[in-house]
């Protein structure tokens, strides 16, 4: 790992103690340098800026997979689950446990910018967990909203509040739909989710973008995990960084890591009609609002003969 370069805090983000850790990690990645560096600090601490010159942003958005790379509530999950298993094997009890686990994802959310999407996530975790998410998520979207209003214009609160929302009322419903096609559950788990979040951001990410990626379900299930994995890496990476001999070999791990995910995502990117450029048309949102209503008023079993059928057209509208 490099020391040649140094990169300044953001605008707007104080210089404080947690900025100035980011900053020095970011100078160990020295992400400039090669493509695998720069998809590790921007997953690892968010720094985007090297991965939206080059060909990787391109590439991940043709496959549906930009938002892996963006610091989000998947991340802090990652985070949380490591450093809570941590303390648990150093004897703390639950609520102890939970209060340092709380902060340390409160540090990460700051070390990785302060993204609305983990801010979310953080007020989430930080008000207790509730039998219904949805109303936890409803509560933690209003409390955001009414600390910071502008929050309403941001594009990536958007597509989280709507991705979350949809996973919630739907995911599992269309998990079960592709179950019944007789996939795999890890497959039809991971494509359910990822086909929900895609059908309910669709009118945003077609006006924003005039994009879709039709291999997004499949290079999800593929990439996903190598994308937790390499955040498991970078975190481990940043703790032993003052060890010359295992800091050196965890990076080399990392390094690896980074460059077989640029591997795969180039491959998938590759595939003909990966994804599709579209013109967004005036209210195309009432669709996918139309049709969700009907589907949690109706909700019929689903066949793997209807499932085929709906897939059929989804297929033949998009083409």
């Amino acid at each position: 790992l490099s020391l040649r370069t140094c990169y300044p805090a953001e605008q707007g983000m104080p210089n404080d103690i947690v900025q100035r850790a980011r900053r020095f990690l970011l100078n160990r990645l020295n992400p400039d340098s090669t493509e695998d560096g720069s998809l590790i600090a921007g997953v690892l601490c968010g720094y985007t800026t090297e991965l939206n010159r080059g060909s990787i942003r391109e590439d991940f958005a043709a496959c549906g997979l930009s938002h892996l790379i963006a610091v989000s509530g998947s991340h802090l999950a990652i985070v949380a689950c490591l450093v809570q298993n941590v303390l648990w094997r150093c004897g703390l009890d639950s609520r102890k446990s939970r209060v340092l686990m709380l902060g340390a994802c409160c540090l990460y959310t700051l070390f990785t910018g302060a993204a609305p999407s983990a801010i979310r996530t953080n007020v989430s975790m930080g008000s207790g967990r509730r039998s219904h998410a949805l109303s936890s998520l409803s509560l933690t979207l209003i409390v955001m909203l009414v600390i910071w209003p502008n929050l309403v214009f941001d594009l990536g609160f958007q597509l989280s509040a709507l991705s979350v929302a949809s996973i919630l009322i739907f995911g599992r419903y269309v998990s079960y739909a592709l179950h019944v096609l007789r996939l795999p559950s890890f497959i039809a788990e991971g494509m359910g989710i990822t086909l929900t979040a895609q059908i309910a951001t669709l009118p945003l990410t077609t006006l924003v973008f005039n994009q879709i990626s039709l291999l997004a379900p499949v290079a999800n299930v593929i990439i996903a995990p190598l994308i937790s994995l390499l955040l498991v890496l970078g975190v481990v990476t940043a703790t032993v960084l003052w060890i010359p001999g295992v800091s050196a070999f965890m990076a080399l791990l990392l390094h690896l890591c980074s460059r077989v995910i640029l591997f795969f995502v180039s491959a998938l990117a590759a595939v003909p009609f990966a994804s599709l450029y579209v013109s967004p048309l005036p209210y195309a949102w009432l669709v996918p609002l139309t049709c969700a209503v009907l589907l949690y008023w109706l909700w019929p079993r689903p066949s793997g003969r209807i499932v085929l059928v709906l897939f059929s057209l989804v297929v033949a509208f998009v083409g």
